[in-house]
């Protein structure tokens, strides 16, 4: 009751209560991603679904899972060596159970390796649990700059994807509404 007197004699008398600050927003980029937040691409809105930080040699990169809507996902990649490349993947339909050869052809497409190697990775997903193991994986390049990439997981479990790379200023990205 006595705060109630307090305020009411305070707008009376002219002063006025402080406005409520509102905390500031989170800024969102590439390597600040987090399970919740929005990636808009080409009018297509994106949710952070699960989120890949890879580390090897000192290097850290990033991979998120996104859910646009459908049952459909896609893969979002950001490496930052010495120039950001930024990349956009989706589940090939190709079946692999042992290591991947140094050419690959896909939809009748060829795919040469121009990289592989090991990273340790932490896993983090929508439920709030992490992981952190191992990740092997072998990179492709095809014609036009297309990509092929493939993970395995553990010992035995591969996951083949394509894509290609997007320029970063055709992403908008937005923190996990509140």
């Amino acid at each position: 009751m006595l705060a109630w007197f307090k305020r009411f004699f305070a707008a009376l008398f002219g002063k006025r209560p402080e406005p409520r600050q509102l905390p500031p927003g989170r800024d969102v980029n590439l390597s600040s991603l987090r399970i919740g937040d929005v990636v808009v691409h080409l009018d297509q809105t994106y949710i952070v679904n699960q989120r890949i930080v890879n580390h090897a040699n000192g290097f850290f990169w990033h991979d998120y899972k996104l859910y646009g809507g459908d049952d459909a996902h896609i893969w979002l990649s950001v490496e930052d060596d010495d120039e950001l490349e930024v990349a956009l993947y989706r589940p090939a339909d190709l079946t692999l159970n042992e290591e991947p050869p140094e050419e690959i052809e896909y939809l009748g497409q060829l795919f040469r390796l121009t990289e592989k190697g090991t990273s340790d990775a932490k896993i983090s997903r929508e439920s709030g649990s992490e992981t952190r193991t191992t990740a092997y994986s072998w990179d492709y390049e095809g014609e036009g700059g297309k990509r092929l990439s493939v993970q395995r997981w553990g010992e035995s479990e591969y996951e083949v994807m394509v894509g290609e790379p997007v320029n970063a200023a055709s992403l908008d990205l937005m923190a996990q509404p509140d």
